[in-house]
């Protein structure tokens, strides 16, 4: 009875007549409660098994995967954690399958197969996925399915793009005269905590309003700002469980629920480009289009004639709003990724820094001719891409005709995706995978090459429409904030996840940064501007008072810590001849004699990197480090620590246990190398202490021991004079630990013995 009723319910309405099936609900009513419940459910077990025998019968025709669920596919393991699932697709081969709900989605997870795939006309489909189709009814350029509409549509807007700048020296002009724009919106809160994302978004969506719209918009526009809010909400929502769930069921858009949402997002956008393709009928010049709206209209009227014709104003409406999306999102993200990725790594941000100002000066700000002369910065700006890594599983394809890849029949309809979380971080084609390092874009000459898996705006015929927009964006926007502004974190601390959160593309969380203007001639002058900037600010510590002893800590603080532990290097060097022939041979091995050493060269010298690092442990100029005071009442280690307790760092400890460093008690190298040669500093290496004290000056600090001590190895044999000297290695204690006074004899090795 309960089977029979299962089969009655789920299969027979599919072949009966109106009037038959109505016969048959009214006998199904008849029915009791209990009755009906266990034929649903019988019923459900029954189409449970059905789809698990469906999806077993095609493994052996499609390429592994993981098990899907029945009806689900793997959609829990992208709405959980997306990025740790993504990560574990490649272990299948370089294609495997995936269950996007009911639908086997083939996924391409090396470089070879897929350039193999993408460049193929059979791969250029789009799907057809509810919730897009819902909001745009099929119209648009991105996400239109391939064929008549889309080829026209894609070919007018490269044409008209072109025609109105792209790729030419005027969008370029607009980029860098935005960037104005962009430095002083972030330097509004200078030394402040700020969330960068609208000043970002903002500008990059200007350039992109400039050629469809004919005009920028302020950053402090309200209306502009609350489109590009609803426009980052209706990104996360599409990408979100709320739109895989549409997708699966799209009959809920006649219930509500957050896909409302989207839809009442999408209206108010779709209203604001309405209201500007009617401002622009009405100020249409025929003879002197200004942007991408005035040359649709002129389009319109000229294909009025043409049956086959798919210019009409709702293509307009919706090809506008693709451009306007896709010109905004995308590269304002990976520049909010950027700022993660350099403050986390200081030394690339003033590496960068270093390179821009030398080559431009602080006046003139970047051009695109200048990508030549910026090799490091160039490689930092393709590694933010790498990295950021905005679309992990790339922009989705389908299938337009039957085909085969890699020896599996591919069915015509079926969806594909590129693993670029596995391309951009894959062992063979990239010399540091997993580390942003910009190195992964430069040779052996430190000039910029692109390895050819870096396929960040895809290939074939669904290449990114706005590669070259995005390209220029992404160099001078970050080329001009890193020469003009210095990134930090803000001292509240910040969690940041790194996985970042899946919407339509992958977002980073939202964060704070504080911004330090450069674009002084020294310390002073900035000194003395932040002063007039902050006179109104009663909490102002800004006074000439507080410059001058701010002035002379630094003065004080760069001169003598780094003169006495060169002092103390050479003391240990001469001590220690074979340590300074190592190095010596080393650095002529690399450098030769003439050209003086970078910090470039620090990977290349590893053996005379660990020497300056076992200077500084041997030297330990500070042997209690500097001394701390607790701010408030504390607990360490089980004991009451008051406030007002002071705290010292036993350095001549920490740089002498056993249990972390390979010679505690000889000057060797060593210490700071691993087995295969290479520099490795150990977790106790603090010479810079820990913390919101941490040293000031530690950047200049490293650069100063590092070329001073291997210009002078280079060049220099450093020998004791004939008359005997005791070297008391205790010395004397000041407020650091100073060497006694000694001579030394410098005989020259500029030489090619």
């Amino acid at each position: 009875m309960g089977i029979g009723c299962a089969f009655l319910l789920f299969r027979l309405p599919l072949f009966l007549s109106w009037n038959e099936s109505v016969t048959m609900w009214t006998t199904l009513m008849k029915l009791d409660l209990t009755s009906v419940c266990l034929a649903l459910f019988l019923g459900l077990i029954f189409m449970v098994l059905f789809e698990i025998l469906r999806i077993n019968s095609n493994r052996d025709q499609i390429p592994p995967g993981p098990r899907p669920l029945p009806f689900i596919g793997i959609l829990p393991h992208l709405a959980k954690k997306p990025m740790e699932f993504i990560r574990t697709v490649s272990q299948y081969g370089e294609i495997s399958t995936l269950y996007i709900g009911r639908k086997p989605t083939i996924v391409l997870n090396t470089i070879q197969v897929t350039k193999e795939a993408l460049v193929q006309e059979a791969f250029s489909g789009r799907p057809s996925m509810p919730l897009i189709e819902w909001i745009t009814n099929g119209l648009g350029i991105i996400m239109v399915t391939f064929g008549h509409s889309w080829r026209q549509q894609r070919r007018f807007a490269l044409h008209t793009l072109r025609n109105f700048g792209l790729g030419k020296k005027s969008v370029e002009d607009r980029v860098i005269e935005e960037s104005r724009y962009l430095i002083a919106e972030m330097l509004k809160a200078e030394g402040k905590p700020m969330n960068p994302q609208h000043a970002i978004q903002n500008a990059v969506s200007n350039i992109i309003c400039s050629i469809v719209f004919g005009d920028r918009f302020d950053y402090d526009n309200k209306r502009f700002s609350y489109l590009l809010k609803i426009l980052n909400e209706n990104f996360m929502l599409v990408g979100s469980p709320v739109g895989q769930i549409f997708n699966l069921a799209p009959f809920i858009k006649h219930f509500p629920g957050p896909h409302q949402k989207v839809m009442r997002n999408a209206t108010e956008l779709l209203g604001f480009i309405q209201d500007e393709v009617k401002e622009h009928k009405e100020t249409l010049d025929p003879d002197s289009p200004r942007d991408f709206i005035d040359a649709y209209l002129l389009e319109i009227e000229k294909q009025k004639s043409n049956k086959d014709s798919t210019f009409h104003e709702e293509n307009m409406v919706m090809s506008t709003a693709d451009l306007f999306l896709a010109g905004t999102d995308t590269t304002s993200t990976t520049i909010r990724w950027g700022l993660i990725f350099l403050i986390q790594n200081p030394d690339v941000q003033e590496r960068c820094h270093e390179e821009i100002v030398r080559v431009l000066g602080y006046d003139r700000l970047p051009s695109m001719d200048d990508r030549d002369k910026l090799p490091y910065t160039y490689a930092t700006v393709h590694e933010i891409q790498r990295c950021a890594n905005i679309v992990p599983l790339g922009v989705i394809h389908e299938t337009i005709r039957p085909t085969k890849l890699q020896g599996y029949d591919i069915p015509q309809g079926t969806m594909i995706m590129s693993n670029l979380d596995a391309i951009l971080s894959n062992k063979k084609h990239w010399k540091h995978p997993k580390a942003f390092n910009p190195e992964n874009f430069l040779d052996e000459n430190g000039n910029f090459c692109k390895p050819e898996s870096f396929i960040a705006f895809s290939l074939g015929p669904r290449v990114c429409l706005g590669e070259t927009l995005a390209r220029t964006e992404l160099f001078l926007y970050i080329t001009s904030l890193l020469q003009r502004i210095h990134f930090s974190w803000p001292p509240e601390p910040q969690s940041i996840d790194m996985d970042g959160i899946m919407g339509i593309v992958r977002y980073p969380q939202t964060y704070n940064v504080v911004c330090r203007s450069r674009d002084t001639k020294d310390y002073c002058d900035a000194y003395l501007l932040e002063m007039e900037k902050q006179k109104s600010n009663e909490d102002s510590t800004f006074n000439e008072e507080n410059m001058t002893m701010s002035t002379l800590d630094l003065f004080l603080a760069g001169t003598d810590t780094t003169a006495n532990t060169i002092r103390w290097g050479l003391i240990f060097l001469i001590q220690n001849p074979d340590v300074q022939e190592q190095c010596h041979k080393e650095i002529v091995r690399v450098l030769g004699y003439d050209r003086l050493p970078s910090m470039d060269d620090r990977d290349k010298l590893p053996y005379t990197y660990a020497t300056v690092h076992e200077i500084q442990r041997c030297a330990n100029i500070v042997p209690l480090g500097v001394t701390h005071e607790t701010t408030q009442p504390v607990k360490l280690r089980g004991y009451d620590i008051p406030k007002g307790t002071m705290v010292m760092t036993n350095l001549a400890a920490i740089f002498s246990d056993k249990k972390h460093w390979k010679h505690p008690d000889a000057f060797n190298p060593g210490n700071f190398l691993d087995e295969n040669g290479n520099f490795c500093k150990p977790e106790s290496f603090i010479a810079f202490s820990l913390g919101p004290r941490v040293c000031l000056g530690e950047t200049l600090a490293r650069t100063e021991l590092f070329l001073y001590i291997t210009s002078l190895l280079q060049r220099i044999q450093f020998s004791w004079p004939p008359e005997p000297q005791s070297i008391d290695m205790d010395t004397i204690m000041g407020v650091f630990h100073f060497p006694q006074s000694f001579n030394i004899v410098c005989c020259s090795r500029d030489t090619k013995e």
